[in-house]
């Protein structure tokens, strides 16, 4: 049922029928496997870095690159909301989850969490994007995350605020994640970065870790040339990536909703404690700066080990041309 097309349920529903199931029975059947393919689908990369999502946001916001906060109200809380319309198939009423709203074949089951931050322009999310695109060969139009934007009902959240984000944080957020077993962590530079700023990104980070989920960090090109600069400069450059990026103080990080943020908070301080958390994120980003590290050195040998066999090549090939010389002399 994942094209959403009328036609496709109907066709499910009567071949439920024919099989001997009442009705009502198909119809609910039916229903049920829409609201669990709605409560799974994620947003696909390629609609995230299209043309059409990026007008979308510029129409909507009147700002050529808005930040998500700036999207929220013009997609939600303006005239003509976005999904309003639409019967949300995970509770049935008016007002769907943007996931549902977006062309359907730019939804399907997630296979990425995506952790970024509501306060990034949509600038820095295609871009970071794209070099992990670079860095991974990841296919777009394979590739669908988890992104609270997109997946989340936001009028139940933002305009009718009967739901909050942290809802049920700890069995949710950890199956989803556990369900989903890959992150994509974009940071918005490496130089006190916006990323450890908010409570839920670090939280994100924390739990990643503890359940032993693969995170892929990206950043946007600018960033990602200056940090590789910085890491050019040998020790020095090392350790001042080092050191920014191992800032982690979760007890003053914020969140948009004071009642999000204490909610977070009092997790961690109901279970390890924030300094067992800044602790954790920081040996994790101490890792991913080794890691980067040693790709840079594998890099730099596979461009020596290059240019000395272009080097060798051509000198047999100066030789080459000194013997045929001589050889057309002696003649």
């Amino acid at each position: 049922l994942w094209d959403g097309a009328a036609s496709t349920v109907l066709r499910h529903s009567a071949t439920l029928q024919r099989l001997g199931v009442h009705w009502a029975e198909a119809e609910r059947r039916v229903a049920a496997i829409r609201k669990a393919q709605s409560e799974k689908a994620g947003v696909s990369m390629r609609y995230l870095m299209s043309t059409e999502f990026q007008q979308l946001a510029i129409q909507r916001t009147g700002k050529s690159d808005p930040t998500f906060i700036e999207m929220q109200s013009s997609f939600w809380c303006e005239d003509a909301p976005l999904g309003g319309s639409i019967i949300c198939p995970r509770d049935g009423r008016a007002g769907c989850a943007l996931v549902d709203w977006i062309p359907c074949d730019e939804r399907r089951e997630q296979t990425h969490f995506l952790s970024w931050t509501w306060k990034y322009r949509l600038g820095q999310v295609r871009s970071a994007l794209g070099m992990y695109r670079l860095k991974t060969s990841a296919i777009p139009e394979q590739v669908f995350f988890f992104m609270c934007f997109f997946v989340n009902n936001q009028f139940r959240i933002l305009v009718e605020q009967t739901q909050t984000g942290s809802a049920g944080l700890e069995t949710v957020f950890e199956s989803n994640l556990k369900r989903i077993g890959r992150m994509v962590a974009i940071l918005d530079g490496w130089e006190n970065p916006l990323y450890f700023q908010r409570i839920w990104t670090v939280y994100e980070q924390f739990v990643a870790s503890t359940l032993d989920v693969q995170v892929s960090f990206a950043m946007p090109p600018a960033a990602t040339t200056q940090m590789n600069q910085q890491i050019y400069c040998g020790k020095v450059g090392i350790k001042a990536v080092t050191r920014s990026l191992s800032q982690i103080d979760s007890a003053n990080a914020k969140a948009s909703k004071p009642q999000d943020e204490d909610y977070v908070k009092s997790l961690i301080e109901r279970s390890v404690g924030f300094a067992h958390v800044d602790h954790h994120v920081t040996q994790v980003m101490v890792k991913w700066i080794g890691n980067v590290v040693e790709r840079r050195f594998q890099e730099l040998v596979h461009d020596a080990r290059r240019s000395r066999t272009l080097s060798q090549l051509s000198m047999q090939l100066e030789d080459e041309e000194e013997r045929d010389e001589s050889m057309v002399e002696a003649a």
